[in-house]
């Protein structure tokens, strides 16, 4: 029998690797290596999914490909179930938890470059969409908590394995895509969404006003770090807005590509567009907490 081959990509390391291949080397959140780092391990993935020229694997025999991430929202871990259907390869999710106390011990071991926020962590905490065993997609998924043996951890995982997804939509898919793949309903789509963003821009904007509060008033010179916070509240707004701004124009311009051949109405009928959409909310959500802080 063909031993097991896992390759494990964790997007923490990405980043933290394309950090290290830049000259200025700042321990500060950077929005375009962020972007940069998901779209590497998103693209790693499809890679050692893809078949070769033939339409055999790259890599013989069996390999595990483990991804490694929050991924607090759906639609983060839903975009590897598609990529699973599109290559023919099995999926399955591990949710780990683990209690408030060993997290916060566990935090305040890492280094303070890669130490999280308590306020992130408890914002996360809140928003975090735990896998729905009642969505058909979701189904594979097992939940353990930390700590826990790792050949526990791989009986649980091997419990739900199974055959890779179908590739074609069921009815119910085509369905809901019918419903709101119209150029009208996506067109509403596309401007409730805006209405969301600035309303989680503003939130953390308010959360920034806090934290340059907080830190101003326990600081005996606070002058200085005042207007240096204050800068970087404006930056922090302008770098948001433009990010709000490009998130819009990609939909909008995905949606006009998709209906500019009339030919292709049939497509854009099936076309997820609101899975779309909300993928692209949530990484605003994520965008925004890890850019409304104090450098």
């Amino acid at each position: 029998e063909n031993p097991m081959r896992v390759t494990h990509i964790c997007f923490d390391d990405i980043e933290n690797q394309m950090r290290q291949n830049i000259s200025d080397k700042t321990t500060q959140f950077d929005p375009n290596l962020w972007k940069a780092a998901r779209r590497g391990a998103n693209e790693l993935v499809e890679l050692l999914l893809q078949p070769d020229k033939d339409g055999a694997p790259v890599q013989k025999g069996r390999h595990l490909v483990v991804v490694d991430d929050n991924m607090q929202f759906r639609s983060m871990r839903r975009s590897f179930f598609t990529l699973a259907r599109q290559y023919g390869a099995c999926f399955a999710q591990l949710c780990v938890t683990c209690n408030s106390v060993e997290v916060e011990a566990r935090n305040s071991a890492r280094c303070t470059s890669t130490r999280v926020p308590v306020s992130t962590i408890e914002r996360m905490t809140d928003t975090f969409e735990t896998p729905a065993l009642s969505n058909a997609w979701e189904r594979n998924s097992v939940f353990i908590t930390s700590p826990i043996s790792s050949s526990e951890v791989w009986e649980a995982v091997w419990s739900v394995w199974g055959e890779a997804p179908t590739k074609g939509l069921t009815e119910e898919e085509i369905k809901q895509r019918r419903d709101c793949g119209s150029e009208a309903n996506a067109q509403s789509e596309i401007h409730q969404l805006d209405i969301r963003l600035r309303k989680v821009f503003t939130h953390a904007m308010t959360n920034l006003d806090s934290k340059i509060k907080t830190e101003v008033n326990g600081d005996v010179d606070s002058s200085g770090n005042r207007d240096s916070a204050l800068v970087c509240k404006k930056q922090c707004a302008k770098v948001l807005n433009e990010e709000r701004r490009n998130i819009l124009e990609y939909l909008r311009s995905l949606l006009s590509r998709h209906l500019r051949d009339p030919e292709t109405i049939d497509e854009v009928l099936v076309f997820d567009f609101k899975e779309c959409v909300s993928g692209k909310e949530d990484e605003f959500v994520v965008f925004c907490d890890k850019m409304a802080t104090i450098p």
